[in-house]
């Protein structure tokens, strides 16, 4: 009896959570800056006073956004080159992804990482509403920022990449305005920047708080499966077995001890005698099963499957008495004998007969009598040292 049984459950959980998003913009009183749910903002007038030592109330004690805003009344107060216009709206964007990665298959953690950056953006408007540098290269730039808080590093991070988000803008316009003189003017021309109410807005800062062994766990309970060894005694005999054989015997055995949770080993063995005790004890294969030779009611099943899956109709066909006549058969007799007489049949041209599965099933002589003392042997055997998975009855 062969039975062949491949499960594979593979379970993937990854998640990230952005936080921390930061957007500062300086733009004149009559300016907007509008701000997605979960951001920190604050609008700012480019004409107010460069550095103050005094801690920015809006910051609330965060070192990140202390710096942001600090950075920011520098540059709008000291942010000039020569022949290059003041810049007339600053933008800062902070994403501080804070992302875990884990991943499980057969009920066992196969990787576990957690990744935190922080990425600047810096968008640094010359010009004015009408016509601005946004751009080509004037749309930004972006830079990693230190995740240590320390506000000097960060302050000389957000600064270096200012200055470039600046020198870029300037460069831009002057790209832009060159471009645009090819074109004859608009009659009705739209401004580059939108002027709107000054909005303000300060949400929470939030953060990614997590029990990353709770997570492996929940991962690996996710994650059973099932290992099937069909005919394990071909491959596994015996632990005396030296060189390569012996090792794998003794690296399976340890592997069975100590298998992950949620993962199911199930193996069938027509000589069972041939594995070593140390195999089959409790903890390592926890139970035995004796499954025998199927019986007329199996043996009817087992005809319609394989009628069924080559569109035989086998209504017609008194099945009893075939299933009768198959005593001793195994399953896989059973499916060779249908093969048997349905090629007879499809080489004739004609339908498959009841008449051709009757001779095909004359021409099988089945295990039962070839190795009828093996089989009783296999009974025997079973009988007081295993578990009954087959019905006690008569006509195998």
């Amino acid at each position: 009896m062969k039975i062949l049984l491949r499960a594979l459950t593979y379970a993937l959980l990854m998640f990230a959570l952005f936080v921390g998003v930061a957007q500062l913009r300086a733009a004149a009183p009559d300016s907007a800056t509008k701000n997605l749910p979960g951001t920190l903002g604050l609008a700012a007038d480019t004409a107010a006073a460069a550095d103050n030592a005094t801690p920015h109330p809006a910051a609330a004690g965060d070192a990140l956004l202390e710096a942001l805003l600090t950075e920011l009344d520098r540059s709008k107060a000291q942010l000039k080159i020569d022949q290059v216009q003041a810049p007339y709206y600053i933008e800062y964007r902070v994403n501080d992804v804070d992302d875990y990665d884990a991943e499980a298959a057969f009920g066992a953690l196969r990787e576990s990482q957690r990744v935190r950056l922080r990425i600047l953006r810096v968008v640094v408007r010359v010009g004015d509403y009408k016509q601005d540098s946004y751009f080509g290269q004037g749309m930004g730039e972006t830079n990693i920022l230190p995740l240590d808080n320390d506000p000097i590093a960060l302050r000389h991070q957000i600064w270096l990449t200012t200055d470039e988000a600046y020198k870029a803008a300037g460069q831009a316009l002057a790209e832009k305005q060159a471009e645009m003189k090819r074109f004859s003017a608009d009659p009705n021309p739209v401004d580059d920047f939108s002027k709107e109410p000054v909005i303000t807005a300060l949400d929470p800062i939030v953060s990614l708080k997590l029990d990353e062994n709770a997570w492996a766990k929940t991962l690996e309970d996710m994650t059973p499966a099932v290992i099937w060894f069909d005919e394990i005694e071909m491959g596994i005999t015996s632990g005396e077995a030296g060189g390569q054989q012996g090792r794998i015997f003794a690296f399976f055995l340890t592997w069975m001890q100590e298998k992950a949770r949620g993962l199911f080993v199930a193996a069938t063995a027509n000589r069972i005698d041939l594995l070593p005790a140390e195999m089959i004890r409790k903890g390592r294969f926890d139970e035995v099963f004796f499954v025998d030779l199927p019986l007329v009611p199996e043996r009817i099943e087992i005809l319609k499957i394989h009628l069924e899956r080559r569109d035989v109709d086998g209504s017609g066909f008194n099945l009893e008495r075939l299933a009768a006549y198959m005593k001793g058969w195994t399953g896989a007799e059973i499916e060779q004998a249908v093969v048997s007489a349905l090629t007879k049949a499809r080489l004739n041209e004609r339908q498959l007969t009841e008449q051709d599965l009757f001779q095909a099933a004359g021409e099988v002589v089945p295990l039962s009598q070839t190795m009828k003392e093996q089989i009783n042997h296999i009974r025997s055997w079973a009988f007081e040292r295993a578990v009954r998975a087959s019905p006690v009855g008569v006509g195998r």
